[in-house]
């Protein structure tokens, strides 16, 4: 299949809600195109089980608009300036790959693979 086709993308990341298949597309093209394959590390994420669990207290987004409301002046700027100095050293994907899958077949694939902090997100 790859024969006819030059991967001219350095760097793709594939986004989607959780249980899209992101991982099963990844590891997909990764193959395909004999690429370099990074996955996020759930495992190792302490704020995952406390995101699913109540994402409106810990979405970055919000926080950031939380801290702006309700930190003092001295505090907000400095978790402003810890945001501005950690987001440009991201690097930039040349390709974006957005998954999209119905409500009930995401949650049908968050039951099948059984991670015990996904049971509980809500629809």
């Amino acid at each position: 299949m790859t024969e006819n086709y030059v991967l001219s993308y350095n760097f793709i990341t594939i986004e989607g809600c959780i249980g899209a298949g992101k991982t099963t597309l990844s590891k997909m093209l990764a193959q395909e195109f004999n690429a370099q394959l990074i996955l996020e590390q759930f495992e190792d994420n302490p704020f995952l089980p406390g995101f699913y669990q109540d994402p409106e207290r810990h979405a970055f987004p919000k926080s950031l608009i939380f801290a702006n409301q309700n930190l003092k002046s001295d505090e907000a700027k400095l978790y402003r300036m810890l945001f501005d100095i950690i987001n440009p050293s991201l690097p930039k994907p040349d390709l974006i790959i957005y998954l999209y899958a119905p409500v009930e077949k995401l949650l049908s694939n968050i039951k099948h693979r059984g991670r015990d902090y996904e049971q509980s997100i809500p629809a």
